[in-house]
């Protein structure tokens, strides 16, 4: 089947609900807690325990905007918030509205798939972070994320500073200049997902993973193009840790594609203003053949960042990797756990933290 056959239905997926089965909290040791938003919203967060304590400041890491928390946490070979805690950080992955065990849109409720990501900055992220604040009794966090759930995390340290003592970002970009044929072709589709912003429940609630028995279907292609990723664990990631997409949001991040901006719903805020006053130590993690954000996207966003504690390394076998990562990969590689786990945990492991 080739790729422009296949957009229309990875559009239909994402935004209808490629992954409606019920889980979306972490599969191992995670304690899982609720929390309110000022605007009335549940968000789930769990907890990863720090084994033998190393100290610092808490983790607190997002899923990307069509993920839930088991992408950190598949399966015993799979599970990067357990590695680190193994390594003794102290780990919380909060689900954002709509995702895993948070609050989302069902027939029973008058939630619709309409929020930006301008709530998840505005709303959620103030919640999320106060509340692993309180609990672990921490004037900030290490804040990070994947993919858009990190270019969160890095907005959201622009508009509160005093709670982030660093960033984390696993495939992050904030302008994504280098743009391919999935990117355009997406762009195409967005203006027919409108009517979806009424629906109250994700639809065709089924896993994407009967299409991922060619390496050309459009999910491999854009999410998971490493070429050792393990057809399984491909296939596990697909039916348990995918969410729908909220249409405001995918409209926003359209529009950023277009204008090559990155601002909020109405564009009145630009979002890359600030990032000259972000000031703490940020840490970008790149996957050499990701296809989603280019590794000299991220760089771009780096070098837009004020602070001088600045670092991005990317994951390739040029680098001595196991794998030419590619954006999902980060987090379900084959060696993910203990290569972009490892890294990241000597990474906190080598700073003095306020």
């Amino acid at each position: 089947m080739k790729i422009r056959h296949l957009v229309p239905l990875m559009i239909v997926i994402l935004a209808l609900g490629c992954a409606g089965m019920p889980r979306g909290s972490s599969s191992g040791d995670g304690e899982t807690s609720w929390i309110q938003t000022a605007d009335h919203w549940k968000l789930a967060l769990h907890h990863y325990a720090a084994h033998s304590r190393r100290g610092g400041p808490p983790l607190v890491l997002l899923p990307d905007v069509y993920e839930n928390a088991a992408a950190y946490d598949l399966d015993a070979d799979h599970a990067l918030a357990r590695g680190l805690a193994d390594a003794g950080i102290d780990v919380t992955v909060a689900e954002l509205r709509g995702q895993g065990q948070s609050e989302r849109p069902t027939w029973w409720n008058e939630r619709r798939a309409d929020w930006t990501f301008d709530h998840y900055v505005e709303q959620d992220l103030p919640a999320i972070v106060d509340a692993v604040c309180r609990a672990r009794t921490a004037p900030k966090v290490v804040l990070g994320g994947h993919g858009f759930g990190g270019l969160a995390a890095v907005v959201f340290a622009e508009a509160k500073p005093e709670k982030v003592a660093g960033l984390v970002g696993l495939g992050v970009a904030a302008r994504l200049t280098h743009l391919n044929e999935l990117h355009r072709t997406l762009l195409g589709k967005v203006d027919d997902l409108d009517w979806l912003a009424e629906v109250p429940a994700p639809l065709g609630a089924t896993a994407p993973a009967p299409f991922v028995g060619s390496r050309d279907s459009l999910f491999d292609v854009l999410l998971c193009n490493g070429r050792k990723l393990n057809r399984q664990t491909v296939a596990d990631y697909y039916a348990h840790a995918l969410v729908p997409v909220s249409v405001g949001v995918a409209r926003q991040i359209a529009g950023w594609l277009q204008h090559q901006s990155c601002a909020a719903y109405d564009g009145r805020t630009d979002y890359l203003a600030g990032l000259a006053k972000i000031k703490c130590p940020i840490l970008l993690l790149s996957g050499q053949v990701d296809n989603l954000i280019d590794p000299a996207d991220s760089r771009d966003l780096l070098d837009r960042v004020g602070s001088s504690d600045k670092t991005q390394r990317i994951f390739s076998t040029a680098n001595d990797y196991f794998d030419d990562y590619g954006h999902a990969a980060l987090l379900i590689g084959e060696r993910a756990t203990n290569e972009v786990g490892g890294y990241l945990a000597e990474w906190l492991a080598s700073r003095t933290w306020p």
